[in-house]
């Protein structure tokens, strides 16, 4: 996230509203996403991990659905998911 677009939270809010004008696939169930939400790496190592350089935090906003969000494990899902996403497109 730079700088020249005001406070990170509105970083994260024009994130999430750009993002929600694409039609996407939920993250977890690859049904329609009618949901977005907002992951931000608590570890700079993480945060690393997802792409970020050092000394940068990488906030990532992904697609999920209603349904999927009622899985008290879907934050972790989620999470793992990115992980992998990061793993592919490093290689």
């Amino acid at each position: 996230m730079g700088s020249t677009h005001g406070n990170a939270g509105e970083q994260i809010e024009e994130m999430l509203q750009e993002s929600m004008k694409q039609e996407m696939d939920c993250c977890l169930c690859r049904k329609h996403a009618d949901m977005r939400s907002v992951f931000i790496p608590s570890s700079q190592g993480f945060s690393e991990k997802l792409g970020a350089p050092k000394g940068k935090t990488r906030v990532i906003v992904y697609p999920i659905c209603e349904s999927c969000t009622q899985d008290p494990f879907s934050k972790l899902k989620a999470e793992d998911w990115l992980l992998k996403q990061a793993a592919i497109g490093r290689n």
